[in-house]
């Protein structure tokens, strides 16, 4: 399958409020790539590269990155000894190559897991850490090396004390954690497969839609904003991108028809303006149409599969 990575430059016009801020976008550049993506993970673009992940629910999944080019730059399989099935729900890339994804996994006997995969840039072996009863769902790898992840604990017990979002050291060693889990108000809203989660080189954003809650942390974990926002009934986020300047892009849909949205974000008053992109987005399709990430200032975007 052809499918078309499209990078769109970024201009920014102020505008009322004050505090507003639309975006102006310019086709720079695109590539093509020949792969037959998953059929459910959506692509994301993070630390250079269009992350993927083959079988992402079989006994051998693999995570494979493309670069601006077109080319594959890696191919990292997971595995888990004995494991007769594992799922990757998440996946991203730092700026120093490193690369982790979420999962959990099944296996003989009944022994099943949660986990999160670190591959160091350096290419050396996979690292799993297993996160029971912590069951972590989005990812983000931070510019530090480190990364978050946000997730729900099993268990009214544990749930009680438990943190949504987790700081992970490049090893897989807990540093932290934000938002208690108690305070979400469906414990569903924190797998939605509306959230989002991602990073720039000072903050870790992470949107919640059905919570209304958008969060930006930063690297070292000081929260740094926490904020409402609210998308019309029906509305459905499916992708979103975080830029440097303290603004962000926002995707959504309506089912049916699945017409396609992408909206300019103010991260600062939650303020959604829509943005016309220079070539019509249209219906979303099977993994296309739809932003997949920031390289610097460009947005970038895959098409629908040809």
């Amino acid at each position: 399958m052809l499918q078309e990575i499209v990078a769109l430059a970024l201009g920014f016009a102020f505008a009322y409020p004050p505090n507003s801020c639309a975006a102006e976008l310019s086709v720079s550049g695109s590539a093509f790539i020949s792969y037959d993506w998953a059929a459910n993970f959506v692509p994301r673009w993070s630390g250079g590269g269009l992350l993927s992940v083959e079988g992402e629910s079989s006994s051998s999944p693999v995570v494979r990155a493309f670069g601006s080019d077109g080319f594959q730059i890696a191919a990292l399989p997971v595995i888990i000894p004995n494991a007769t099935l594992v799922v990757i729900y998440a996946a991203s890339r730092g700026v120093t190559g490193l690369i982790a994804a979420t999962g959990a996994f099944k296996g003989s006997q009944g022994r099943h897991g949660a986990f999160v995969a670190i591959f160091p840039p350096d290419g050396g072996s996979e690292k799993i850490v297993m996160t029971n009863p912590y069951v972590p769902d989005l990812i983000a790898v931070a510019a530090d090396g480190t990364f978050w992840t946000s997730g729900r604990t099993s268990g009214n017990q544990n749930a009680a004390t438990a943190d949504v979002l987790w700081h992970f050291d490049q090893n897989g060693r807990k540093l932290g954690s934000a938002v208690h889990q108690k305070d979400i108000s469906s414990q569903r809203n924190i797998a939605d497969p509306g959230n989002q989660m991602a990073a720039s080189s000072t903050r870790i954003a992470w949107l919640c839609p059905k919570e209304g809650r958008y969060m930006e942390i930063s690297v070292a974990g000081a929260e740094i904003t926490n904020i409402p926002v609210s998308f019309r009934n029906g509305e459905e986020v499916v992708g979103f991108a975080l830029t440097e300047e303290g603004q962000a892009f926002v995707q959504t849909q309506f089912a049916p028809p699945a017409q396609l949205t992408l909206y300019s974000f103010d991260t600062h008053s939650g303020l959604l303006s829509k943005t016309t992109p220079p070539r019509p987005m249209g219906l979303v399709g099977s993994n296309g149409n739809t932003i997949v990430g920031l390289a610097g200032n460009t947005l970038m975007y895959l098409t629908a599969g040809q």
